[in-house]
């Protein structure tokens, strides 16, 4: 099959989630996958395709949101109800719980995976040079369209290392970034707040001076079956 085909093949579409799905026959853990700001793709989806066909016991699930507004409500349009809800299903459907579930993505796509493994409280958050909060954005110099979809989603907007002390969750954290200004503060900030709430997370700084995808396809498979390399259990 062609990569369209297969994208055809496994489109699912809910109220306002737009999808791929790859669902393997016994499910026994669940993968969520957020997409960055990559129009009309689902990021890493030949990863999943691939662990797929190798008959994994995994549900894959790849998700978009083209309007690049981080997988939030936005003025005039619910968001979040329906992706839990989406989430969840598949959840009941196979009789699992929320500590069967993983979430990952990258920079607009860590934010998510962050934001919906602590409402799902979910079993680990794998979250690349996620963008946490606003003031951080802002030193993603020259460029200023982080800053412009945050302001986008008006009151819906929220620092992610806040939402989380609102959360309860026990959600274990890996996060991976490099040298990049925007990305250390970001992480700084996030990790401050999952201290403060005694949750475990491992931090992985790699030399990069970039805002680019450090995550590898082996690592996050690593942390899906042997769980973080924990760095914090107060």
């Amino acid at each position: 099959m062609t990569n369209e085909e297969i994208i055809q093949k496994h489109l699912v579409s809910y109220k306002t989630v737009d999808s791929l799905v790859f669902e393997p026959t016994k499910v026994e853990k669940i993968l969520v996958s957020f997409t960055g700001m990559q129009l009309g793709h689902f990021n890493k989806w030949s990863w999943y395709y691939h662990e797929h066909q190798k008959d994994t016991s995994i549900l894959f699930i790849v998700l978009r949101d083209d309007e690049h507004l981080y997988f939030l409500d936005r003025p005039k349009k619910t968001y979040v109800d329906d992706h839990l809800e989406f989430i969840n299903q598949k959840i009941e459907q196979y009789g699992l719980t929320s500590k069967d579930v993983y979430t990952t993505g990258a920079s607009m796509g860590g934010y998510a995976a962050v934001y919906y493994g602590f409402l799902l409280d979910a079993k680990v958050t794998i979250a690349s040079v996620p963008t946490v909060d606003y003031k951080s954005a802002e030193l993603i110099k020259p460029w200023t369209l982080w800053t412009r979809q945050m302001n986008s989603v008006g009151e819906h907007w929220v620092d992610l290392h806040d939402f989380i002390l609102t959360q309860k969750s026990t959600t274990d954290v890996y996060i991976i970034h490099g040298q990049f200004n925007a990305d250390v503060s970001a992480a700084d900030n996030l990790i401050k707040s999952l201290e403060k709430l005694g949750l475990r997370y491992e931090r992985e700084v790699v030399n990069g001076e970039t805002h680019a995808e450090y995550l590898t396809l082996d690592k996050m498979m690593s942390i899906i079956n042997n769980g973080i390399t924990i760095q914090k259990t107060e």
